[in-house]
């Protein structure tokens, strides 16, 4: 059987793995990428399955050597001769009694912290600066390349939602509207230039420099 390893994807908005925080499991030495959205935006899952077992048993171990070693020492006491007088007398040994999970003063036991049960661990890894993604910017949807989680991308896609102004160093201060799209050189965040796609069919070039 070839060894596996769990991962899951974090094109947030892009992918239904990704959404639905599916946890999927990738072959040792193939390509790790996501089996629907095809993206390396993939974290592994790690997980610690049987630590915990091992501590529980062996202080369940330790445990059950101390109340064998109190039964033997009880057992091994000796009953004292019946005295003279033709009376027989009947000894009852004192029986010692303990409250669950109490223990004897004379037996050590070796008290293991439990361990955490399965944990995932996220390693966060820088996504593919390569990779197109899409984000919902509130007012629109972007498509393209992100640095730092900002659009970042000579041929990204922005598509309104609604009125937005649509370059804040705009001088002419154009508001795209519902249904818009504008295409374009984008640089940290911000539009260089591009094509403004009106809802109406109309194209209006976008020149705003860096």
């Amino acid at each position: 059987m070839a060894l596996t390893k769990k991962y899951k994807c974090m094109n947030i908005g892009g992918c239904k793995n990704a959404n639905e925080k599916k946890v999927f499991e990738i072959p040792v030495g193939e390509e790790l990428v996501c089996p629907v959205c095809g993206k390396k935006m993939l974290v592994e899952v790690k997980s610690i399955p049987w630590v915990k077992y091992v501590c529980i048993a062996g202080a369940v171990a330790v445990l059950g050597i101390g109340v064998a070693v109190l039964i033997s020492r009880l057992s091994d006491k000796p009953t004292p001769p019946p005295p003279g007088g033709g009376v027989d007398t009947v000894t009852v040994d004192t029986l010692i009694q303990t409250t669950p999970g109490e223990v004897p003063e004379d037996t050590t036991v070796e008290v293991i912290p439990e361990e955490p049960g399965e944990t995932e661990v996220e390693v966060q890894t820088p996504p593919d600066p390569e990779a197109r993604v899409v984000i919902d910017l509130g007012y629109g949807t972007y498509t393209g390349k992100v640095k730092d989680g900002k659009p970042h991308d000579p041929n990204g896609t922005i598509v309104y939602k609604k009125a937005h102004q649509i370059e804040s160093r705009d001088v002419h201060g154009r508001v795209a509207q519902p249904g818009d799209r504008v295409t374009g050189n984008f640089e940290n965040g911000h539009l260089i230039n591009g094509t403004w796609h009106k809802s109406d069919g109309n194209q209006e070039q976008l020149m705003i420099g860096g």
